[in-house]
């Protein structure tokens, strides 16, 4: 069986967005991400199409433009194994290789000029009681479809490390947060029992631990 390999944060968005499409075009990138093809996307794309998760398909569409053959438009689009991937471990939290840790590529990204990505909050820091964002994020969690890693993202401009770090915040004030699937796709969401508590904490008030 091939092993799945290891993917950083902005492979982790590129491939999540992409599932999202209806043709399943890497391009263009997600907003969070600026939307420009940097040579930072254009190095993750590369390595996603070396490991078949993304293959060049022909494109009609000027803005899924990746390069040219022949006077035709090339893009590139998610695989089967692409989709794997990112659901790899049935949760879709794939690990960041050696080539990026976590916090080293979102400082990276944050950095990079163009790119859209507001710095991130210090993981350390993330309180649900005073941070408007995780109110936003809990107020997507309780929603009967609950959220998908991409919603999260889009929603709070945070790399996915963040958004799973701000998720066991939560937990740990107490908070349920469950996941499952719908059409191949990992989703979270708070369930009606615990929504009660989650109120409390997205308004600001005190829930025991």
């Amino acid at each position: 069986m091939t092993r799945t390999p290891k993917l950083n944060d902005l492979q982790v968005i590129l491939l999540s967005f992409s599932a999202q499409r209806a043709d399943g075009s890497l391009l263009p990138p997600s907003r969070s991400l600026g939307q420009d093809l940097t040579d930072r996307i254009r190095k993750a794309i590369t390595a996603l199409l070396r490991h078949s998760l993304a293959e060049e398909r022909e494109t009609l569409q000027a803005d899924q433009l990746w390069r040219e053959q022949d006077g035709q438009r090339i893009g590139v689009f998610i695989t089967d194994a692409g989709r794997t991937a990112i659901s790899a471990g049935g949760d879709g939290e794939v690990q960041p290789g050696p080539m990026a840790q976590a916090t080293d590529q979102a400082t990276a990204l944050a950095k990079e000029p163009g790119a859209a990505v507001n710095p991130e909050p210090d993981t350390a820091q993330l309180d649900p009681k005073s941070d408007s964002k995780i109110a936003h994020v809990i107020a997507l969690l309780e929603r009967p479809e609950g959220a998908t890693l991409l919603e999260l993202v889009d929603a709070t401009d945070w790399l996915p490390h963040t958004i799973r770090a701000a998720m066991t915040g939560v937990r740990k004030k107490g908070i349920t947060i469950e996941r499952s699937h719908r059409d191949n796709t990992t989703f979270w969401f708070i369930p009606a029992t615990a929504r009660d508590a989650a109120i409390g904490i997205g308004a600001g008030g005190d829930t025991a631990p």
